[in-house]
Order: C-alpha cells, then sequence, then structure tokens
C-alpha cells in the first residue's frame, strides 16, 4: 500500500495473439481447418509485399483469404517487407538485423492497424514451425510493441505467438 492508504493498481496486460498459419505451397484447397479457423478468428491479417518481380505472393495471400473468409472480415493490410542486405560481409549479423527489421515493421503495422489487443495472422509458405525464420522474428515483437517511456511502467503487452500447420 502507499502512503494514504491507496492500492498499488497493478499493470495492465494488453494481449495481443500473433498467429503465423502455415499455407503449404499456397493452394487455398490443401488448407486445414484449423488454418482456416485461424485466419476467420483473425482481427488483422498481414499480406508482405516483397518488392514488384514477387508480387504474385502478395496477390496468392488475397485469394486465400477471398476463398476462406466469411462473415465478418478481418482487416486486410498490406505492408513492405524489408529485404535483407546481402553486401554484408557477416550473414549472421546481417539476417539478425534483418529479423530485427522485419519484427520492427510487423510491430508497427500491428500498432497502426490494430492496437495492443487483438488476434493477428501472417499467412506462412510451408509449415512455419519446420524451416521459417517467422517463429524467431515474432519472438522478438514483444519487446517492440506497445512499449513507450511514459507508460512501460504500467502498462506491459503480452504477445502470445501460435502457429498452425495449415496444410494437408
Amino acid at each position: 500500500m502507499e502512503e494514504g492508504g491507496s492500492r498499488l493498481q497493478p499493470p495492465s496486460v494488453f494481449m495481443l495473439t500473433l498467429s503465423l498459419i502455415g499455407i503449404g505451397c499456397g493452394d487455398p484447397e490443401q488448407l486445414t481447418l484449423a488454418a482456416i479457423r485461424a485466419i476467420n478468428a483473425a482481427d488483422l491479417v498481414l499480406i508482405p509485399r516483397k518488392g514488384a518481380d514477387k508480387s504474385d505472393l502478395a496477390e496468392l495471400r488475397w485469394t486465400i483469404c477471398a476463398q476462406v473468409l466469411s462473415g465478418d472480415r478481418p482487416r486486410l493490410v498490406e505492408f513492405d517487407l524489408p529485404q535483407r542486405d546481402a553486401s554484408l560481409e557477416d550473414y549472421r549479423s546481417g539476417v539478425d538485423q534483418w529479423h530485427d527489421a522485419v519484427a520492427a515493421t510487423w510491430a508497427k503495422e500491428i500498432a497502426t492497424h490494430l492496437g495492443k489487443e487483438g488476434r493477428v495472422a501472417l499467412l506462412i509458405w510451408g509449415d512455419p514451425s519446420l524451416y521459417d525464420s517467422s517463429l524467431r522474428i515474432a519472438r522478438r515483437i514483444d519487446s517492440l510493441t506497445g512499449h513507450d517511456g511514459s507508460t512501460a511502467a504500467r502498462e506491459r503487452l503480452a504477445v502470445r505467438c501460435r502457429h498452425h500447420r495449415g496444410h494437408a
């Protein structure tokens, strides 16, 4: 208790659920029911753009969403995915910098389009638990999202990460 008898307020906890949904080779017919439920449960689906030469990757994600979404649709938002600087001599350092930039971009898009609470989905090629860096990137978001100097002491953002093996 503080002086004067008032109780300290517990920190506010905001919850984001980040679902990394495996979409296999991108065929909507091969998505699992779990993947379809996870996409439909999202409040926000982030769709990365990887440059003009890979625009078909974003288009396929839009097609999947168009085919599987029902009822109240989540907000679909495209964003430019940072590119890894291949000119760096230290490959590991370059990948770490790139992952930091991707995590910061995800965090910015989430804060801009959803805020501090809700369900976010990213459609990931293949199975994100096996060979994709998305899980490593997602682990970096908790330290980036929802914290600022004025509120960090009383607010905490909890990011719960799930991955769905979404292809048959």
